[in-house]
């Protein structure tokens, strides 16, 4: 999630800047339905030539059965033999840990994560002051961030981190502080024109981040959702509610959007793969900043790029993994 910043690959509905809807369609994706610790998770669809919102079936969207546990056993997918030449190159057990942005989840991931290789064992957690992590009074800074991601992966490090939005500018933060922790970080999207006065400009009542905010504060949130994804599911404002009401208030109150300060300490190898349409300008100006980075651009995707364009975003995370540490 990116604060109060439009993503101009989103139809209206979703053009405000706030959690990352599940429901925003893979424009490619039809995939059967694969079950996830016994769930059905049906595929997304969407109508030819368009991205944007579709809408959910009842309980077996897979929204309200998702399981407690931020680790989770992908169960065997059917993919095309595309899908499967593509990511065939991707070195074997690969310890890869997912990190979402601002206002979302670890679900921000469960469907996208099914495009990736099964011989990857990924994880993905809930960023600290989000869904069931912990909710400190305060300590929110991107090194208290960084802090607690690395006790989360230290039992299996070193791992490979992919991380959107503000979840890649965390992940460039634990790079930098605990090197030995990490192989690689492949950066989704990540936000270089984003600093604190950035944040104090764009964070109004105008905006669509301003505006969440004072709806969580005056216990207003469902309303809120509801006005900026008029044409949206209920299964989907559903959950960008209930992640924004389970979101601390001191991760936006102590919002370190600084993480460019940490890019010279980054010695292990990275990846960045963002969208045509990416805001902030991040996946350009950030390959200037680290020693020889593999990017990606993946035509037509904005800032949501491993939902609206999942195989493609899928493709490009495993090639750029399998190059960054080749076998």
């Amino acid at each position: 999630m990116l604060l109060g910043v439009e993503d101009p690959a989103l139809t209206d509905g979703a053009q405000h800047g706030v959690a990352l809807p599940l429901e925003i369609a893979d424009r490619h994706s039809d995939d059967a339905v694969t079950p996830v610790h016994g769930h059905a998770v049906p595929p997304t669809t969407e109508s030819a030539g368009t991205t944007g919102l579709v809408a959910a079936t009842g309980p077996s969207h897979g929204l309200d059965t998702l399981p407690a546990e931020p680790h989770r056993q992908r169960a065997p997918t059917t993919r095309p033999a595309e899908v499967w030449r593509n990511l065939c190159d991707a070195p074997p057990m690969t310890t890869v840990r997912l990190l979402h942005g601002l206002g979302a989840d670890r679900r921000a991931f469960q469907r996208f994560e099914r495009l990736l290789p099964d011989s990857w064992d990924i994880e993905s957690f809930d960023l600290l002051g989000h869904g069931d992590a912990p909710h400190p009074a305060s300590g929110y800074r991107l090194d208290d961030h960084a802090s607690y991601v690395a006790e989360l992966i230290e039992q299996r490090a070193p791992v490979v981190l992919i991380g959107h939005s503000y979840g890649a500018a965390t992940s460039v933060a634990l790079a930098a502080t605990r090197p030995e922790l990490v192989d690689a970080i492949v950066l989704l999207d990540p936000i270089a024109r984003f600093s604190v006065s950035d944040v104090a400009e764009l964070d109004g009542p105008g905006t669509g981040t301003g505006a969440m905010i004072d709806a969580k504060r005056d216990g207003r949130l469902a309303e809120q959702v509801a006005r900026m994804y008029p044409d949206a599911s209920e299964a989907l404002r559903r959950w960008t509610v209930e992640t924004w009401e389970r979101m601390a208030l001191g991760v936006v109150d102590e919002l370190d959007a600084d993480w460019m300060r940490f890019a010279d300490r980054v010695t292990c190898p990275v990846g960045i793969v963002h969208g045509e349409l990416e805001l902030g300008g991040g996946g350009d100006l950030a390959a200037d900043w680290f020693d020889e980075p593999v990017v990606t651009c993946i035509e037509g995707a904005g800032h949501y790029l491993h939902a609206t364009h999942a195989r493609e975003t899928a493709t490009a995370i495993s090639e750029t993994v399998a190059r960054l540490l080749p076998a």
